[in-house]
């Protein structure tokens, strides 16, 4: 059986995702071709158990390069970096002039690299953009966090990205192709899909802080779209929001709070529609865990504004309804159509076809 190291920023069940991301690639790599994964969590002030989902989870203790060669194991076939701007990178204002960048990070993988032999594969799930206390400036690529990320880049036997927009940043470093690798749901992809006509005409909106933009940005559309849509409820899931009241709608919004990946799976299988605002990140749809979880499922996908991503595939009115838009104008089955074209979309989405990928790869 091979052995790979997957290097985590933050441990399953973390609000990032990646996380949740990697241990399950880990569980199909197991059951599809033999490959056993032992976790190396980077961020050190968060908690770890030793193991998860019958997999050795261990966390980078101490930051220093001596720390992290210490804590690679011998006998490896190659290593996974599940890269993203959190929480490698010090996001404090000392971070962004360069104090705490993890420049010992590089040095310490490119020495485990060349002494053991072994892949060396880099998956960026973002890039780090300028930072200003919690504020990112999402146009502009902080330069000195961009070392450490393009010196990864450079000495990765395989650069891969979720993200068009990513893809072609790191092509133009390391001066080749780099595989674009779709998100998959961490919620579960279910077999047997409901038609929306046996469904409860009732929306489900989950995610992270997102969320909180719906309900403050966009919460005549939302109400305006699910009365057209004849929904009587909405499920939110996730962390406590200070949720707005529309009970004088006869809509019933209720927070559900944490719940499981199966229990967010039921609810998205009987559920007629799932609401996202994802108005950060145009083009960068196929990257949204969310959106994918809403198309394994094949739930009616509703965003609050266009996201121009057509090179992802998706497209307005194909693939997902904007809130307030055509509602009116279609039928059932039409939203069954859009439902149905989303599901199709993430076929080729799979976490099968994604542990396909990267075993190719190691």
């Amino acid at each position: 059986m091979k052995k790979i190291l997957q290097i985590i920023p933050t441990p399953p069940n973390y609000a990032d995702g990646i996380g949740d991301y990697a241990l399950q690639l880990a569980t199909q790599l197991r059951q599809d071709f033999q490959v056993d994964t032992q976790f190396l969590v980077f961020r050190n002030d968060v908690q770890v158990t030793p193991l998860a989902s019958g997999f050795e989870m261990e966390q980078l203790s101490i930051h220093t390069a001596e720390k992290c060669r210490a804590a690679i194991p011998l006998d490896l076939q190659a290593i996974i970096i599940h890269f993203s701007a959190y929480p490698y990178f010090n996001t404090s204002l000392k971070g962004s002039l360069g104090v705490g960048t993890p420049f010992w990070f590089v040095e310490a993988l490119r020495s485990i690299v060349a002494d053991q032999q072994i892949k060396l594969v880099v998956m960026f799930h973002e890039l780090p953009k300028l930072h200003w206390h919690q504020f990112y400036l999402f146009d502009f690529l902080n330069p000195i966090h961009c070392i450490v990320s393009r010196s990864l880049a450079q000495m990765a036997d395989v650069v891969v990205t979720s993200s068009s927009r990513f893809q072609s940043i790191l092509s133009t470093w390391i001066e080749k192709d780099v595989p674009k690798i779709p998100i998959f749901s961490n919620m579960g992809e279910p077999e047997l899909i409901v038609p929306l006509r046996e469904r409860q005409r009732r929306m489900i909106i989950f995610g992270g802080s997102a969320r909180a933009r719906i309900y403050k940005n966009h919460s005549s559309a939302l109400m305006q779209s699910c009365q057209l849509l004849r929904i009587d409820k909405i499920y939110d899931v996730g962390s406590t929001l200070n949720l707005p009241d529309y009970s004088h709608t006869g809509i019933d919004l209720c927070s559900l709070g944490f719940r499981s990946p199966g229990e967010i799976s039921e609810l998205l299988l009987t559920s007629i529609a799932g609401c996202i605002d994802y108005s950060p990140f145009p083009g960068s749809l196929g990257k949204s865990g969310v959106f994918a979880a809403y198309c394994a499922h094949g739930i009616l996908p509703i965003l609050t504004c266009y996201n121009p991503s057509e090179e992802n595939g998706l497209c307005m009115n194909q693939h997902y309804l904007v809130l307030g838009s055509k509602l009116d104008s279609l039928s059932l089955n039409s939203y069954q159509i859009i439902a149905n074209k989303a599901y199709e979309w993430y076929q080729d989405h799979t976490l099968k076809e994604t542990a396909k990928k990267f075993n190719s790869y190691i």
